[in-house]
C-alpha cells in the first residue's frame, strides 16, 4: 500500500508539473462548436455571473476554478467588449507538491462574439509569465506579446482563422450554442488559439443525462471531446462535461479519466 501511495504521489507531482500543467483549464476549454463560420453573437447575461469549480484528483482536493463575468460592457480600441476573468489555482493536499496560480482575461466583440484580447498571468512555482494576445481580424493574424521577467519582453504574430477564438471566448462560444439540430454521437469543431498555435478540437455530442448537482437533480448536455492518442488519458470517451439542459447552460460537472486515477470538477457556488 505505502509502494502504491509513493507512486500515485510521484505521479501527481509530475501531472501538476508536466508541460501541459493546466489540466483543469484543459477540461473546462474543450468547448466547441459545429460550423463555426455561422456562430452568432455571444449572448451574454446583462447582470455579472460567477461561478466557482471545486477540483479533486481523486480523494484529494486538486484546486479552484472560479470563472467572473463583469457587468455592463468596456471601450478599448474602438471595440465595445465583454470582459471575463478565470482563475486557476491549486489547494488542499495538491498544494503540497506544487503551487499554481493562474489567470486568464478575455475581451469579447460584442459585434462578432469573437475575442479582441486575450491575456494570461501564469505563477506556477517559482515560474513567473505574463502574456498578451491581440486578434487582427482584418489580417487574420494574432499578435503576441509575451514578457517573462520584469526587464524584457517579446512580441510574435502567428496566421489564425478568421473564426479563431481564445480557450475563454470558445467556452460561451459553445455554451450557448443551440443543440436543436445536434443528433448524438454528432461531431462539433473550433479554431482554437492559444499561445502560438491554432488548433482544430472536436467534440462529440454523448446525449442528455441527469446528474447531481448544487441546484439538486439536474438534466444535462453530455460532451467529450475527441482526443488523440495520448500517456496522460485513457482510450475512448476519457473526458466528458456536463452543461445544464435549459437557457443558462450552466457547466455543471467535469470528468477526466486519467491512466492513473481521475479528476472531476464540479460546480460548488454559483451567482
Amino acid at each position: 500500500m505505502s509502494a502504491y501511495m509513493n507512486y500515485n504521489n510521484f505521479y501527481l507531482h509530475r501531472l501538476i508539473n508536466m508541460k501541459y500543467k493546466h489540466i483543469v483549464t484543459f477540461i473546462l476549454t474543450f468547448q466547441f462548436c459545429q460550423l463555426y463560420a455561422q456562430i452568432e453573437k455571444i449572448k451574454l447575461h446583462k447582470k455579472p455571473e460567477y461561478m466557482k469549480f471545486s477540483v479533486d484528483y481523486g480523494l484529494l482536493n486538486g484546486g479552484r476554478l472560479e470563472i467572473m463575468v463583469d457587468t455592463g460592457v468596456v471601450q478599448i480600441d474602438n471595440h465595445i467588449c465583454h470582459r471575463i476573468v478565470m482563475k486557476g489555482y491549486t489547494a488542499g493536499m495538491v498544494g503540497w507538491f506544487s503551487t499554481i496560480s493562474n489567470e486568464w482575461f478575455s475581451l469579447i466583440d460584442t459585434s462578432t462574439g469573437l475575442p479582441y484580447k486575450f491575456s494570461r498571468k501564469i505563477i506556477e512555482n517559482t515560474y513567473k509569465k505574463n502574456e498578451s494576445t491581440t486578434f487582427d481580424r482584418t489580417k487574420n493574424m494574432a499578435y503576441v506579446t509575451v514578457k517573462t521577467d520584469t526587464s524584457s519582453y517579446e512580441v510574435k504574430d502567428y496566421p489564425i482563422d478568421n473564426q479563431s477564438h481564445d480557450m475563454i471566448s470558445a467556452y460561451f462560444a459553445f455554451r450557448f450554442y443551440d443543440f436543436e439540430d445536434v443528433r448524438k454521437k454528432d461531431t462539433l469543431t473550433i479554431p482554437f488559439f492559444l499561445e502560438n498555435k491554432l488548433y482544430y478540437f472536436k467534440m462529440r455530442y454523448v446525449g442528455k443525462k441527469k446528474i447531481k448537482t448544487i441546484f439538486g437533480k439536474k438534466k444535462a448536455l453530455v460532451i467529450s471531446p475527441i482526443l488523440p492518442p495520448n500517456k496522460m488519458f485513457s482510450s475512448g470517451e476519457s473526458i466528458k462535461v456536463y452543461l445544464s439542459d435549459d437557457k443558462n447552460r450552466i457547466p455543471l460537472k467535469m470528468q477526466a479519466s486519467l491512466v492513473i486515477g481521475s479528476i472531476t470538477a464540479n460546480l460548488e457556488e454559483y451567482k
